[in-house]
């Protein structure tokens, strides 16, 4: 038996070496996750401006990926709403019956949101001529929606303009001024109404919304106080059949730090979620916690996960989180524009910007 022993014992000692060094062979690859998020980029700029246009103004951003990107504003020739890119080129997308689309009158962007190649919404206002002036033209709400060959109009019960849009497929909000808000069951449009109401306020507007989860909806709206000339944003939230206001904060010149930024929510793929205003804020355990403070107004916000995010602004402001600490970027192009959405994946950044006139496309690479 003892030749037995002797071999086992030889076997085993064999054995862990071959593992050990097995080991040495083949470190663990770090969690993607974990790593920190790029910011060497070579940067490039494409200049967006509708011929013999005035103004081509883009305000809000949708990528699919970085070979499909869209963005949507205004254009004073009623055309050049909308841009797409395919990886190569900017391209105008034809909406109006003028450029081969589908949608007729006066109409303006503000917000596009989508879910892949084929279900794309955006949101803004149509105009139409006033019976009784003055003024002498309104405007209404529009939503339009991409199902990959067209794009096309909804028929909605008209209220006011709508700039925000945010939810999942089978609940889709749209919001608007004077409270004005629109619900997608995944099957059609509805209106709905808002817990809020006051007889000297007035509700300017729906400014940023966002899907924590396929049933719970946030959103921040802005009050204006009639008689005293003060606004209050308000923070709401949706569980089931109801809106509940969660938060509120008054801006006035006796008060100027804010409980969340009320310009756009983001919930990033780890299902947080984060607001950019006058800061960045972050939503964990029932309330806002501020995570940046800088001198210029903030308006966009993306990223792929909490090691690799931007954030954007007013006067060229562009700053990313690896998950260390905070990077801020020299101005780009003009250190006047107003950079407002961005989208990112690991590799590249488009940020959205404008001088008032023209539209530019900064893209990092």
């Amino acid at each position: 038996m003892k030749p037995t022993i002797k071999i086992s014992l030889l076997v085993s000692v064999a054995l862990v070496i071959f593992l050990g060094l097995e080991c040495k062979k083949k470190p663990v690859e770090p969690n993607e996750n974990d790593k920190l998020g790029r910011r060497d980029y070579t940067w490039t700029i494409d200049t967006l401006s509708y011929p013999g246009s005035y103004q081509t103004t883009m305000r809000d951003m949708y990528a699919v990926d970085a070979k499909n990107i869209y963005v949507v504003g205004h254009n004073d020739q009623n055309r050049g709403h909308m841009y797409h890119y395919d990886g190569n080129i900017w391209k105008p997308v034809g909406l109006h019956i003028s450029e081969g689309g589908q949608i007729s009158g006066a109409i303006n962007l503000f917000a596009i949101y989508g879910f892949g190649a084929n279900n794309i919404w955006a949101v803004g206002s149509i105009s139409f001529s006033n019976p009784t002036p003055p003024p002498i033209w309104y405007d209404s709400s529009l939503i339009i929606h991409f199902d990959g060959s067209q794009w096309s109009e909804v028929s909605i019960t008209r209220r006011k303009l709508l700039p925000s849009i945010g939810g999942t497929k089978q609940n889709l909000w749209a919001g608007g001024l004077e409270g004005t808000l629109y619900h997608f069951n995944g099957s059609f449009w509805s209106l709905d109404t808002l817990p809020v109401f006051y007889s000297s306020r007035y509700v300017w507007g729906v400014l940023a919304m966002a899907s924590l989860d396929p049933m719970k909806t946030v959103m921040s709206l802005t009050v204006l106080d009639q008689t005293n000339g003060f606004t209050t944003n308000i923070f709401l939230m949706r569980t089931k059949t109801s809106w509940q206001i969660i938060d509120s904060f008054k801006v006035d010149t006796s008060n100027l730090k804010p409980k969340w930024g009320h310009a756009r929510f983001w919930t990033s793929p780890q299902e947080k979620l984060y607001s950019v205003g006058h800061g960045l804020f972050v939503y964990a355990n029932n309330t806002w916690k501020k995570l940046y403070q800088g001198e210029n107004a903030l308006s966009g916000i993306g990223g792929t996960r909490e090691k690799h995010m931007f954030v954007s602004g007013a006067y060229s402001t562009l700053l990313h989180y690896n998950g260390k600490d905070w990077y801020s970027y020299s101005p780009i192009a003009d250190p006047t524009l107003g950079y407002s959405a961005l989208w990112c994946s690991e590799n590249e950044v488009f940020v959205l910007a404008n001088d008032g006139y023209k539209t530019f496309i900064i893209h990092g690479k």
